[in-house]
């Protein structure tokens, strides 16, 4: 039954044809929900505060648009990365996903902060922070932590953007450099974890977290981790297409003895609710030789498309269906 007030999906328009980052995942969102008969519209988040304010209070927001532009009121408001996911929390709106302070304890918001709310309840990689006011020495880094190693961009990441797989000295000082400057902030290197790697959709909507799906992540041949392009990549083959030779495939719930998937699952759960999430999450995870490591715990992954619109079509049931019942959970749980 859809919802009785609007639905409103977020979007941050800047003039003309000028969008900031998610406007067509927003759309796709948007058609989604239309097809579950939700009344639903586009948010614009740099709309002045009153108006947004009140559009705000009349309807239910899924959110996808999360900065505010540059100059804007919202942006002088609440600058910086996952702004508008703080006015709303400031101003008590209703929304389906988790809330400001805990996203950004989770990957979304900061790897190296999560790694601290992470590290006490289940395995992470063993780790080095570069700081940018003292780098440390690829050499030092590496005495450390053993070569292959795995460079992340620690805020404003998605996508696998700012990951690099290094195996040598040369390629872990470029790899650090190149965060150290595109990013302006500390850089996490990871000790590489052979093993096969998973992704946990976590649904939270009830009295208690559970596991919606495990997928696992079957990367090409002499592509040692999902990169950004490869996550682009997964996409091409929509449409009934093929996806090209060099896309990872996607195993939803593989073999897995049952041992090894309450350990998954009991690992998936544990970081989720550390983080404090709520509605939903994805967490990735190798499994290696001695059980699950987590690498991240996703607070806002795509949900459309090679989201979960690919495990809604394995499960037998549209993408449409599936997001109207997220969402009218999370609202009645608001």
């Amino acid at each position: 039954m859809p919802l009785p007030v609007p639905v409103m999906v977020s979007i941050d328009y800047r003039g003309g044809t000028r969008f900031g980052p998610g406007y067509e995942r927003a759309l796709a969102l948007v058609e989604a929900l239309e097809k579950a008969k939700e009344s639903v519209r586009l948010l614009n988040i740099n709309e002045p505060l009153v108006t947004l304010k009140e559009r705000l209070a009349a309807g239910f927001v899924v959110v996808v648009a999360d900065h505010f532009a540059p100059c804007s009121e919202g942006a002088r408001c609440w600058p910086g990365a996952h702004g508008f996911r703080r006015c709303l929390d400031q101003i008590q709106a209703r929304y389906f996903g988790s809330r400001y302070e805990p996203l950004m304890r989770s990957s979304s918001g900061n790897k190296i902060l999560a790694r601290r709310w992470l590290s006490p309840v289940v395995a992470v990689p063993a780790a080095r922070i570069v700081r940018r006011c003292a780098p440390s020495s690829p050499e030092r880094i590496i005495r450390a932590l053993g070569l292959p190693l795995v460079v992340k961009r620690t805020v404003d990441t998605g996508a696998s953007v700012g990951v690099h797989y290094v195996d040598s000295v040369s390629d872990l000082g470029r790899a650090i450099e190149c965060e150290l400057l595109d990013s302006q902030q500390d850089v996490l290197v990871e000790a590489f974890v052979p093993g096969r790697e998973m992704t946990v959709w976590v649904r939270d909507l009830g009295s208690r977290p559970s596991c919606y799906a495990i997928v696992e992540v079957r990367k090409p041949r002499n592509s040692p981790i999902l990169t950004n392009v490869g996550k682009n990549l997964s996409g091409v083959g929509r449409g009934g297409q093929s996806p090209p030779a060099r896309a990872p495939m996607f195993d939803i719930e593989p073999a897995l003895t049952g041992r090894m998937r309450a350990q998954v699952r009991s690992v998936a759960l544990r970081a989720h609710s550390t983080c404090g999430l709520r509605h939903y999450s994805r967490v990735d995870l190798i499994v290696g030789a001695h059980g699950p490591v987590v690498l991240d715990v996703n607070a806002a992954p795509v949900l459309a498309d090679n989201g979960l619109g690919r495990i809604a079509r394995r499960k037998g049931k549209s993408f449409s269906e599936l997001l109207s019942q997220f969402i009218a959970s999370a609202y009645g749980k608001a």
